[in-house]
């Protein structure tokens, strides 16, 4: 069974600064920047479970018409994340779990410790704002052996 996530990149209305979430687990990302989210609950679409998640994590309140999802990655079956992005007042932001939100300069995404596939998912979102292109993503990534899958 497919396990579904979220995760958003709310962007400063320059496009300059996103916030991203210093992840504590699980191990894998551990220390390392993703995108605000989660798991998508029982019952619950993509789009309710990237405010609700969003809000858990920074404390601020969205509206799903704020968010666009632009892009999915998936895993044969095993995971799919469904991305989000959003402009917004990014001062407003606040760490409300013991994972700590940070915002940081769309230049050095390269330079941070972060997921490995962040600067390309959060320069596609950039694309998407600026000219509604690519309108959406998916990207499968092949089972690898031992996977059980």
């Amino acid at each position: 069974m497919e396990t579904k996530y979220v995760a958003g990149f709310m962007l400063s209305h320059d496009l300059k600064r996103v916030a991203l979430i210093r992840k504590n687990r699980p191990v894998w990302q551990a220390g390392k920047l993703n995108g605000i989210g989660g798991h998508v609950e029982s019952g619950e679409t993509d789009i309710q479970a990237m405010v609700r998640e969003f809000e858990e994590e920074t404390g601020l309140k969205t509206d799903e018409e704020l968010w666009f999802k632009y892009a999915r990655l998936s895993d044969n079956g095993a995971f799919a994340v469904s991305f989000f992005v959003t402009q917004g007042s990014l001062q407003c932001l606040e760490s409300k779990t013991d994972e700590k939100v940070e915002v940081v300069n769309v230049s050095e995404l390269h330079e941070i410790e972060a997921i490995e596939n962040i600067p390309w998912l959060v320069h596609l979102a950039i694309d998407n704002i600026t000219d509604g292109r690519p309108a959406f993503c998916e990207v499968t990534y092949p089972s690898l052996p031992g996977d059980g899958c």
